[in-house]
């Protein structure tokens, strides 16, 4: 894969939010001031956490290839709407200023028949990897495989892509510190559109994968398919299945009705109402099954008609508790979500 260092110990981390729509997402939105704190059960709480927390554990997972899309298709319309005069060719520095990576791992690259390569990187049963004082022993495989095709007419670029991933025993013990392994995988194709005269982005992206990351003694399995599309105004997850298992404990929440986060809403301001910085779903639902120590069951989460505000519906025991995220997670401090 472009740009990939396998040693990387960011390679196991899941995508969240995508990069493309943090302006829009960091915007400000107003938090209503009149609801009552409700009793959330644990298992309710502990899932609106790692739904929409820092650490993502049940967000969208498959957005990397959508940034690095939009990246690549920006790039290209920065290149393509310079002023000819302003453009000069400059030679890089070629210079070598310090000595080359040189891996331990035995790589392999093969061009498949459908036109995509993959790379494979063997680091058997470990060898030392590092450079000054970080030194650590890596082992297992990886394998990445990628594809990717562009179109150009007029002002509008086409990106097409597909990036696959393989772990097998991949891991990283270091010296006198943790250690970390992975095992399994994913595949995740799409589309991305962008015309850089009118600034107007969109595309649609499929995922599938599943993953078992050990962390020391602590192990974590992932599973996740789903479909998401996006333009400049909103982002829609039309289907999801996402579990994550913690020993025998997990969560596993399924889209019912798209979910879609409106960036317009971050755009609106208010002077009379508190402001809070938040990152929630304007409209859709999804339904969990959990299973948290002794206790086990379903809820539901409804986002909403398309209103901007914090306020989802939780249908739970036959119980319907209706509640503002903002005030119900933090109290009356702001809320900051990555």
């Amino acid at each position: 894969m472009k740009n990939f260092n396998p040693d990387a110990r960011a390679s196991w981390q899941r995508a969240g939010v995508p990069i493309l729509f943090v302006l829009f997402v960091l915007g400000m939105t107003a938090c209503s001031d009149d609801s009552e704190r409700a009793e959330l059960s644990p298992a309710v709480r502990q899932y609106l956490s790692m739904r929409m927390g820092s650490n993502s554990a049940m967000a969208e997972s498959m957005s990397g290839p959508m940034n690095q899309s939009f990246q690549n298709l920006l790039g290209r319309g920065l290149r393509q709407g310079k002023i000819g005069s302003d453009s000069v060719e400059v030679p890089g520095d070629t210079t070598i200023i310090s000595d080359p990576w040189e891996s331990c791992a035995q790589i392999t690259t093969t061009t498949n028949a459908d036109g995509s390569v993959t790379t494979i990187y063997d680091y058997g049963t470990g060898c030392e990897e590092g450079a000054g004082d970080y030194r650590y022993i890596i082992q297992g495989k990886y394998a990445s495989t990628y594809r990717e095709s562009y179109t150009e007419e007029g002002s509008s670029y086409k990106q097409s892509y597909l990036y696959g991933t393989t772990y097998d025993n991949y891991g990283v013990t270091e010296f006198g510190g943790s250690s970390w392994l992975l095992n399994g995988g994913g595949t995740y194709q799409g589309e991305s559109h962008y015309n850089w005269e009118t600034g107007i982005f969109s595309g649609f992206y499929s995922y599938d994968d599943e993953t078992t990351y050990r962390y020391d003694s602590v192990t974590y399995f992932y599973k996740s398919k789903g479909a998401t599309k996006y333009d400049n105004e909103k982002f829609t997850v039309e289907s999801s299945d996402n579990d994550y298992t913690f020993g025998d404990d997990f969560y596993k929440s399924k889209v019912l009705k798209p979910l879609v986060i409106d960036f317009t809403c971050f755009q609106q301001k208010s002077e009379t109402a508190s402001m809070a910085i938040f990152w929630l779903y304007t409209s859709g639902r999804e339904r969990i099954q959990f299973k948290s120590g002794d206790e086990t069951g379903s809820f539901e989460i409804d986002y909403g008609d398309g209103e901007c505000d914090n306020i989802v519906t939780i249908y739970e025991n036959g119980r319907v508790t209706r509640i503002d995220l903002a005030k119900e997670l933090n109290g009356d401090d702001p809320v900051v979500m990555q």
